[in-house]
C-alpha cells in the first residue's frame, strides 16, 4: 500500500503518515484518498464499498449492512447489530484490516475498547489494556476479561485511539449505507464528542462530490451539558445540534425497552429527537452485557450444535429447525458461544438484500 497521507480538517494542513491531531494546529486530522463510487452487491460487510475505503478486506466478523427498520413508528438504523453490538465496529475492521499489528496498547473505554480487541485479536495480535480502577464499567470489564486481551492497571500511553483517521473512514461507511439503503432528508446520530457525526457529514459529502446525492440534514443529538470542540466544527459544517434533557432520553429509553431494543442514553436521544423531525435514528451500543461463566463447560445444546453442524455450513434457522426442543434464541446463544471459542466459525453473505450469517465448524 502506498504511503498513507493526511490532511487537518480545520485548517487544511498536510502530512505524510498517520496522525490522530495536525501538528500545526491540535485539530483532528482524516485520511487523503482518491475514491470510487461502486458496490460489490455480493459483499455482506462494509467491504462492499472498497472503492471508497484504505486497504482490502481481511478479517471481517460481518459488520456493516445493518438493517433500516420501523420501531414504534420511528424509522431506525439499527448499529446493535453490528459484531460487538456498535457502529465502532465499522473503524475498528478498517483499523485492523490497514494496520495489522501484532501489538496494541489501549486505553479502556466503554464499547470502543471491547470492538477493537475483538477485531485485533481475530487477527492474532497481542492486545493490552490499561484500566483505571476508579473509574471503569465493571460489566463491560469482566465481559473485556474474557475475550483473551491482557488488563493491568498500569497507567499505558495507548497506541491506538478512537479518533485515528482510519477509524474515521471506517464510520463513513454508515452514510454510504444510508445512501444505498434509502437516501433520507436527514438522520440523527447519537453524539458525545462529534466525531461520529464529522464522518457522517463528510460521508455524504464525498457522495455529493462524486453526484450521487444532496447531502442530507445532520442532526446530533446531545446531552443538554456536552461540551467538545468537535460538535461546534460539526455545526458550523451544517449539521444541526439539538440538546436533550435527561429526563426526555430516559422516556426513550424505556420505551425502546419495553419493545425489547436496548440501548445506550445516548442513542435514546437519538430516537427521541427523531420523532419530532421525522429523521432516521442511529440506534448504537447494547448498553448491557452478559458476562460469560469463565470454566462454562460445552452445554449438551452446543454439542448438539456441533454435530449438526459436522454436516456442512449452515443457518441458524437451518440448525433449529433440525434440533428438537430446542429455541432458536438457544440456538443463537449456543452459536455465538462457539464462535467466542473459535470452535465454529461464521461469514455473511447477501441474499437478496438480506444479510444472512452462515455458520460452520472450524477446522483450524
Amino acid at each position: 500500500m502506498p504511503e498513507l497521507r493526511v490532511r487537518c480538517i480545520k485548517c487544511g494542513a498536510e502530512f505524510s503518515g498517520l496522525k490522530d491531531r495536525c501538528p500545526r494546529c491540535g485539530f483532528y486530522t482524516e485520511l487523503m484518498l482518491d475514491k470510487r463510487w461502486e458496490v460489490d452487491e455480493k459483499e455482506a460487510s462494509i467491504w462492499r464499498y472498497r472503492g471508497m475505503l484504505p486497504g482490502d478486506k481481511g478479517v471481517s466478523l460481518g459488520e456493516g449492512v445493518t438493517p433500516v427498520r420501523k420501531v414504534l413508528g420511528v424509522q431506525v438504523k439499527d448499529e446493535t447489530r453490528n459484531p460487538t453490538g456498535s457502529y465502532a465496529d465499522r473503524g475498528s475492521a478498517v483499523l485492523a484490516n490497514v494496520l495489522r499489528p501484532s501489538e496494541v496498547s489501549l486505553r479502556f473505554e466503554k464499547d470502543l475498547t471491547l470492538s477493537i480487541s475483538e477485531y485485533l485479536l481475530a487477527l492474532g495480535s497481542r492486545v493490552r489494556v490499561s484500566v483505571d480502577p476508579e473509574d471503569v464499567d465493571l460489566t463491560e470489564l469482566l465481559y473485556l476479561a474474557n475475550t483473551g486481551v491482557d488488563i493491568t492497571f498500569d497507567k499505558i500511553d495507548p497506541s491506538l485511539s478512537y479518533h485515528n483517521p482510519l477509524m474515521l473512514e471506517g464510520f463513513k461507511t454508515l452514510a454510504y449505507e444510508l445512501y444505498e439503503q434509502l437516501s433520507p432528508r436527514g438522520v440523527v446520530l447519537p453524539a458525545e464528542t462529534g466525531f461520529l457525526g464529522y464522518s457522517v457529514v463528510r460521508g455524504f459529502q464525498e457522495l455529493e462530490e462524486l453526484g450521487l446525492l444532496n447531502s442530507p440534514q445532520v442532526v446530533l443529538a446531545a446531552h443538554e451539558e456536552a461540551n467538545h470542540p468537535m460538535l461546534d466544527f460539526v455545526e458550523g459544517l451544517g449539521a444541526k445540534v439539538v440538546r436533550v434533557k435527561a429526563r426526555d432520553a430516559l422516556y426513550a429509553l424505556l420505551s425502546l425497552s419495553r419493545v425489547g431494543v436496548v440501548v445506550k442514553p445516548v442513542s435514546a436521544m437519538a430516537y427521541h429527537v427523531s420523532k419530532s423531525t421525522g429523521y432516521v435514528a442511529v440506534l448504537t451500543a447494547t448498553g448491557m452485557r452478559k458476562v460469560p461463566k469463565l470454566r462454562e463447560k460445552s452445554s449438551h445444546l452446543q454439542e448438539e450444535v456441533i454435530k449438526s453442524l459436522s454436516e456442512g455450513e449452515k443457518t441458524a434457522y437451518q440448525i433449529w429447525k433440525e434440533l428438537k426442543g430446542a429455541t432458536l434464541q438457544g440456538v443463537y446463544l449456543a452459536l455465538n458461544r462457539l464462535v467466542s471459542e473459535r470452535k465454529v466459525r461464521v461469514r455473511h453473505v447477501m441474499r437478496g438484500r438480506r444479510k444472512v450469517a452462515l455458520y460452520s465448524l472450524n477446522d483450524s
